[in-house]
Formats: C-alpha cells, structure tokens, sequence
C-alpha cells in the first residue's frame, strides 16, 4: 500500500515486467510524524487493507497465485516496526 500525504491518496500497486499497475486508490487524509499502524489481508485473490484498524481498500486481483511482498519509502522517512509475514 503507497501512502501518498501530499496528494492525501492511498494506492495499492501490482508490478509486473517493470511496469505498475494501480489496482485501486482512494482518497485519504493522511496525518505525518504519527505512527501508522497498516495491516494487508490477502487471501486467493482478495487484497485487504486497513490503517489504524479501518478498512481503507478492499480489491480482488487474481493476476498472480504467489508472489513478493515490498517496503518502499520514496522521498520521506519512515521506520518499519513489527513487520512480518504469516501463512494462513
């Protein structure tokens, strides 16, 4: 999930071969200097996302059966804490 503060959107990206596809992006208010605690949901083709325990997008995208997860910060700081990964 990109959060975006400037352009007050978050986006959820899916790469392939180099190029990006938006699969969905909504307006949001997004507060700097405060923790966000993110979380992502992804089970067969659904992709959930929720910040600070709100649902923020919920998508279907069954282009992939498997792949990669990513952490990304582009122009800006952040800190990644408790990041992990589980297997239903």
């Amino acid at each position: 999930m990109n959060l975006d503060s400037n352009l007050r959107t978050a986006r959820l990206f899916r790469k392939d071969d180099g190029r990006t596809t938006v699969l969905a992006e909504v307006p949001l208010l997004i507060r700097t200097g405060v923790p966000l605690p993110l979380r992502l949901w992804v089970r067969g083709g659904r992709i959930e996302t929720f910040m600070d325990g709100r649902p923020v997008i919920d998508v279907t995208d069954t282009r992939y059966a498997h792949g990669r997860i990513g952490l990304k910060v582009f122009g800006g700081r952040t800190a990644y804490q408790g990041t992990f990964v589980r297997a239903p």
